[in-house]
């Protein structure tokens, strides 16, 4: 799908004529899927594909090849789908975004479901897939080549966590550690040495109930601290940006309220989804409020729909809509669509049961 721009930059006089110059320009769309349940009959994945610019559904159909889905990603080109899936083994199979025909199986089969993940680099070209090797009995990260989806080369390094990142450059990944740990481990991706580990202990306040790194994107990571004094208290959040490279940190958010917070694509803005306890779980309250990461400065709140499960917020590495949903196993699930610049909800589009996973692609 493309959209066609006509540009005065560049005129000629040809024949006492004009030429007229086209350019290209990339949709950016939403790939969502649904979590299928092969127990009951005449159940499979399926896909919602959505224009993000019209806010309108333009394809969805059955994913083939595929059951028990649990993960999707795009490379940074947003031309392919990676999708994880099965239910005690994990594979990956890959897909067309354009056509969202089968293209590969990676033949990878990771001895723990769902312990397989993968990583792009920003040059676009490679990515790193990170499973459990049974055969070996142990993990084992590989290198693939984006185009051909052929492995290059078996690293002898190895750790497991879902929280990674590489550096703007990808000269450097950094493995993210925010639990008893609380270290950031930084990688050189040429020799795929150690070069350095950082202390989060030393970034985020030790004297708060308790710490987390609940997002990350182009070399911060997004740090929240739960001030409150005792179990007794409601949970209150305070955010602020750590800087990878520069070593520095952004100003504190004290947002005073129990949410899950989120960075924009380019680290500017903080999503603060509000949330409350219901029963074991953690529901959405229906706020979303939204804050400046280099003033703190409070932009407003968008209203959205509650639910009793955690709300998934994601948003592409191109900009662009927000998107917000609650997954929902009874009922169909309805996505907000919202314009991050004005807070303006562009759609609400309803998807199908148990839709769970989103990746965004270029068209």
């Amino acid at each position: 799908m493309k959209k066609w721009i006509t540009l005065f930059g560049l005129v000629g006089i040809m024949m006492m004529g004009i030429i007229w110059v086209a350019v290209a320009q990339a949709t950016t769309v939403a790939i969502l899927l649904n979590d299928d349940n092969p127990m009951l009959e005449g159940t499979f994945p399926t896909y919602v594909k959505v224009d993000l610019s019209s806010a309108k559904i333009i394809a969805q159909g059955k994913l083939d090849e595929v059951r028990y889905v649990s993960g999707a990603w795009s490379d940074t080109k947003g031309q392919r789908l990676f999708v994880r899936y099965g239910r005690h083994e994990s594979q990956i199979a890959v897909y067309d975004i354009k056509t969202m025909s089968f293209v590969k199986n990676l033949g990878i089969i990771s001895g723990s479901a769902p312990d397989l993940d993968l990583m792009f680099f920003p040059d676009g070209k490679r990515f790193l897939v990170y499973w459990w090797n049974d055969g070996r009995n142990q993990g084992q990260m590989d290198l693939y080549d984006v185009s051909t989806l052929v492995r290059v080369k078996n690293l002898d390094v190895f750790f497991w966590t879902e929280d990674v990142l590489f550096s703007q450059d990808g000269k450097r990944l950094y493995s993210i550690q925010d639990d008893d740990n609380a270290k950031v481990t930084v990688y050189d991706t040429t020799t795929w040495k150690v070069s350095e580990a950082i202390d989060l202990n030393t970034i985020w306040n030790t004297q708060t109930f308790s710490r987390e790194v609940p997002d990350y994107r182009y070399n911060k990571l997004l740090i929240g601290e739960n001030v409150r004094k005792s179990k007794a208290e409601p949970i209150q959040m305070t955010f602020f940006a750590y800087d990878l490279i520069t070593r520095t940190t952004s100003v504190r958010i004290p947002t005073s309220l129990d949410c899950s917070g989120r960075l924009s694509y380019d680290a500017t803005l903080l999503f603060a989804n509000e949330e409350s306890k219901v029963g074991d779980g953690i529901g959405s309250v229906g706020r979303l409020h939204v804050y400046e990461m280099v003033t703190g400065k409070k932009r407003g709140v968008v209203s959205v729909p509650t639910g009793k499960l955690e709300a998934t917020l994601a948003q592409s590495s191109w900009g662009g809509s927000l998107l917000y949903f609650i997954t929902d196993f009874d009922s169909p699930v309805p996505v907000v669509i919202i314009n991050p610049a004005t807070l303006g909800k562009q759609a609400t589009l309803t998807l199908p049961i148990g839709t769970r996973y989103v990746a965004f692609g270029q068209e």
